[in-house]
């Protein structure tokens, strides 16, 4: 237990780095928005966004925010991230006590560095959205769910049913689906499990699923009718999973999109896991505990991925509810190795390994020192970026500035101690520098990214100064509103849908660029920008949000 918990601390002190920073993204001032409703209105079954839009998704996460809210002093960027961030360090925990019971405290180091430091893992935890709550839940879930069918104990049963509402609670019946799924073919595929099924206690685990989610669906039913049924479930659950024109961009993508998701999501222990896979898959005949738990895991893995795969929308968070049973995996294969008996093979794999990371950290030495020297080595890479993020990532990079000398001769000192480790052989230690180097460098983007992030895309600056500008003086938005400038102006404002000439005069009004370029000379007339936001989306400059002033008409 006191491990369990110094693990899941270790975890939340690395996430909270950067927690305060102004949000950056549409998505977050989204989650945010419904946990200020929430407080603002005292709605706590569903709040409607700006006084009219329903939310995308139960309230569990907006619950446990406003919680924090109250132990913060306010709905801010920290209070409306943490439930993410103790999510995710949780989930941290969780597969450390797992490892630690089914095959000992090395895999459970290893498993919960893998998980700590996955790359996909690290963007939920710190990211103001439902993601990291419910990949906890269903994680816990699924464990829950191993138990029973190899105990039939029927409060472990009741503890599974109510881990599963709650995940429902975070994300919808996605949660009861994979569940449901990963349960059934395990009862199929193991006798011994199907001695768990008894019509009494599944009946009472049923009653505790719909006392804490059903009950919910019932209440936002009864408050908004058919238009949350189609919002919350025909919207969010069913077209997710059907080919259809409104998913938008989640919409197009090929059918193995998520094979090089994962592989970068889990880096650099995607190196890993096909290996890992391969061995729970070769020991899934075979009757050893050890290799039970691993046969699961790879149950839990393969349904994920298989049902997200088959899904219209794909995205790479959809993945996050597998890491931790493909963190579980690695770290078993990873601990195997280093603990296996000295053989050719073993000294061969771990040398290319120990090799792999030193060649790795002299580049990045070499790049950061040729950065002091004057060059620019990333302009090589942002190509190969996304869109935006070759135009994010120099500016990024600039701002960050350029490194200290102290900062190269620690990188070259580690360099030298992981060969040191690889020419000795002494894998044990290889790993645990290549561990240590991965959480500090997961602790310092945690801390500086954020930051750099808000300063090139935050709209708080921009919000702050409408805010002062306008006071309490009537404003809207012309078109389509934005939620990052009503999380932070803290405020209802309508939407004017019809004419710009129709809005009353004298008034102020938040328009889109693109909007404000269309409007003809005799449309503007008195009109007057006063105010530019940054572009919403990097790579497109016409994405900027204007504050205008409308004068009143002469005469």
């Amino acid at each position: 237990m006191l491990r369990w918990i110094a693990v899941s601390v270790l975890a939340l002190v690395i996430y909270l780095q950067g927690s305060g920073a102004p949000f950056s993204n549409t998505a977050e001032c989204q989650e945010a928005l419904v946990v200020w409703e929430m407080a603002d209105s005292g709605n706590w079954v569903l709040p409607r966004v700006n006084g009219e839009l329903i939310p995308s998704k139960p309230p569990l996460y907006h619950w446990i925010a406003a919680g924090f809210s109250r132990l913060t002093g306010g709905v801010d960027e920290r209070s409306v991230r943490l439930p993410s961030i103790v999510a995710a360090a949780l989930g941290v925990g969780l597969v450390f006590a797992a490892a630690a019971v089914e095959w000992g405290a090395p895999s459970a180091a290893v498993a919960a560095v893998v998980l700590a430091t996955s790359p996909e893992w690290v963007k939920w935890a710190t990211t103001a959205r439902t993601d990291a709550t419910f990949a906890l839940l269903l994680a816990a879930s699924l464990l829950l769910g191993r138990r029973w069918l190899r105990s039939a104990r029927t409060g472990t049963l009741l503890a599974l049913a109510a881990a599963a509402g709650a995940a429902t609670l975070a994300k919808g019946f996605a949660a009861a689906a994979l569940v449901g799924l990963v349960m059934a073919i395990e009862v199929v595929r193991s006798r011994s499990a199907r001695r768990a099924l008894r019509a009494g206690p599944l009946a009472a685990a049923a009653a505790v699923f719909a006392a804490i989610a059903l009950s919910w669906y019932a209440a936002a039913f009864a408050q908004a009718g058919f238009a949350f049924f189609h919002k919350q479930i025909v919207l969010e659950n069913v077209l997710r999973f059907l080919p259809y024109e409104e998913g938008g961009p989640s919409r197009r993508h090929a059918l193995w999109f998520y094979v090089p998701t994962l592989l970068a999501g889990m880096a650099p222990w995607s190196i890993a896991l096909p290996h890992a896979v391969l061995r729970a898959w070769r020991e899934r005949r075979s009757d050893a505990p050890a290799a039970d738990f691993s046969r699961y895991l790879l149950l839990w893995f393969t349904v994920v991925f298989v049902v997200c795969t088959l899904a219209s929308g794909k995205r790479s968070n959809y993945l996050l509810p597998l890491y931790p049973a493909a963190a579980l995996l690695v770290g078993r294969d990873l601990a195997a190795w280093l603990e296996a008996p000295p053989s050719r093979r073993r000294e061969r794999v771990l040398g290319a390994v120990g090799a792999a990371a030193t060649a790795a950290v002299v580049l990045l030495a070499a790049a950061l020192a040729s950065w002091r020297a004057g060059w620019r080595p990333w302009t090589a890479i942002v190509p190969w970026l996304h869109a935006q993020d070759r135009i994010l990532a120099p500016r990024m990079i600039e701002r960050l500035g350029e490194p200290g000398l102290a900062v190269i001769l620690l990188l070259v000192a580690l360099a030298a101690a992981l060969a040191v480790a690889t020419v000795r052989r002494r894998w044990r230690a290889l790993y645990a520098l290549i561990g240590a180097s991965l959480l500090l460098a997961v602790f310092t983007a945690c801390r500086v990214v954020p930051d750099l992030e808000a300063s090139l895309k935050s709209f708080a600056p921009f919000s702050g100064r409408v805010d002062s500008i306008v006071g309490r003086d009537p404003l809207r938005f012309f078109r389509a509103a934005d939620l990052a400038v009503l999380f932070y102006l803290r405020r209802h404002v309508p939407v004017e849908r019809g004419e710009f000439q129709a809005i009353g005069r004298p008034a102020y009004v938040l328009i889109w660029l693109k909007d404000w370029e269309a409007l003809s000379a005799a449309a503007r007339d008195g009109a007057r920008v006063i105010e530019t936001s940054p572009p919403a989306s990097i790579a497109r400059p016409n994405t900027r949000l204007l504050l205008v002033r409308i004068a009143e008409r002469a005469g």
